[in-house]
């Protein structure tokens, strides 16, 4: 659940979404609100295993352990591959790759892969990212 939609997904691996989309966290490609449950055709025909909602974002882990995400803080209002996205500098790493379960904060995120790494992006206000804090002295 984020703060103003829901983000499901059928036994099937089809995703539906449903509630407020102020910054595209449905992942319908547009910012209307929806009453009652939406497949994500933008996902095609990819098959998803879970979903996880921020306040105002969403994200799925599909069959083949690929992360995508949409709505604000992320990529684009429309589903797309974190892998692939300018988040990971369009492939730099294997972000998103080997996706096993992912978790939002109020404005960062969490990726476990099946491996065991952890990632995390977004703001790292208190260290929640687990990086040290930036230093604050005068670069030069």
């Amino acid at each position: 659940l984020g703060a103003e939609h829901v983000l499901v997904v059928t036994r099937t691996g089809l995703a539906l979404a449903w509630g407020g989309n102020s910054c595209g966290q449905l992942g319908t490609g547009d910012e209307k609100p929806r009453g009652w449950p939406t497949s994500l055709h933008l996902l095609g025909a990819v098959r998803c295993a879970s979903a996880a909602c921020g306040p105002r974002c969403s994200a799925v882990i599909t069959l083949d352990e690929r992360l995508w995400t949409w709505g604000e803080h992320q990529p684009a209002s429309a589903p797309a591959l974190l892998h692939t996205s300018w988040v990971n500098r369009h492939g730099a790493t294997d972000c998103g790759l080997h996706a096993a379960q992912v978790a939002f904060g109020g404005a960062h995120m969490v990726l476990l892969t099946s491996g065991g790494a952890v990632w995390t992006w977004g703001y790292n206000e208190s260290s929640c990212l687990g990086w040290p804090a930036a230093s604050r002295a005068p670069l030069g």
